[in-house]
């Protein structure tokens, strides 16, 4: 199935390294999953108003993160950002071909 049907669904396994509370590297085997949700959401942002693939991604002990990416654009609005899986970014300004 490709990653850009819609309801596509994959896993993906890395490694993560993060310093510890010492500031020495820690390296830990992470997973996320990732679904496409939409193929063509309309999300209207401070830029203007686009039409959008949207994929959602879950990972274990985090806030998921649902991006909004336009074809010829990239990423226009992101939830779920931030340390703290609290904040929203949207996209403000973008110079078209």
């Amino acid at each position: 199935m490709s990653h850009y049907a819609g309801g596509a669904a994959w896993p993906e396994a890395f490694f993560d390294t993060t310093p510890n509370l010492k500031g020495h590297p820690k390296t830990k085997r992470s997973e996320v999953k990732w679904r496409v949700e939409s193929l063509a959401d309309t999300v209207t942002v401070p830029a203007g108003t686009f039409t959008c693939l949207c994929i959602h991604r879950a990972q274990k002990h985090h806030t998921a993160i649902v991006s909004w990416y336009a074809k010829g654009v990239g990423l226009v609005k992101q939830t779920g950002a931030g340390p703290l899986g609290d904040q929203t970014l949207a996209l403000v300004q973008a110079r078209l071909p």
